[in-house]
């Protein structure tokens, strides 16, 4: 989900455990010198999630790194399936309120196509298909398990 801090904490576990880091979003806009969002809208959803697949598909086979992606790269099937590929995943999640607070606060952070509502449970759903291990980034407890784990 858009806000719980995956950039953030993905960027931080790399620093402190000397590993590559890339941001699927970052690379998007990258890519094209433009927003995520602007990017979305010109493409469509659809192209959209085209361009964020081959993204993933890129980084397979890309070891010792941590890779921070975007909320919607769960949306899809092949998405899911490439996500699986990667390496353990640790999916970000926060109580749906905590959530709306930060989207509230910061308006970078507002769904571009559905409501809050509509988008978290998607999103909920879609990232119960993953074998993932599941944390509150607002609990720093999880750091320190993940990086005696990886370090």
């Amino acid at each position: 989900m858009r806000g719980v801090g995956k950039s953030t904490w993905g960027l931080f576990l790399a620093e402190k455990l000397g590993r590559l880091y890339f941001d699927t979003d970052q690379i998007l806009c990258a890519n094209y010198g433009q927003k995520i969002s602007e990017i979305y809208r010109r493409l469509g959803e659809g192209a959209f999630r085209e361009k964020e697949l081959e993204i993933l598909k890129s980084l397979q086979g890309v070891s010792e790194s941590i890779i921070s992606v975007g909320g919607g790269a769960v949306v899809t099937a092949k998405g899911r399936q490439v996500l699986q590929t990667l390496g353990d995943l640790i999916c970000l999640h926060l109580e749906k309120d905590k959530l709306l607070e930060r989207w509230e606060q910061m308006p970078q952070y507002a769904p571009m196509g559905d409501s809050f509502e509509e988008c978290y449970e998607q999103r909920m759903d879609y990232q119960r298909m993953l074998s993932a291990r599941w944390v509150d980034p607002s609990d720093e407890a999880w750091v320190e398990e993940v990086l005696k784990q990886y370090g």
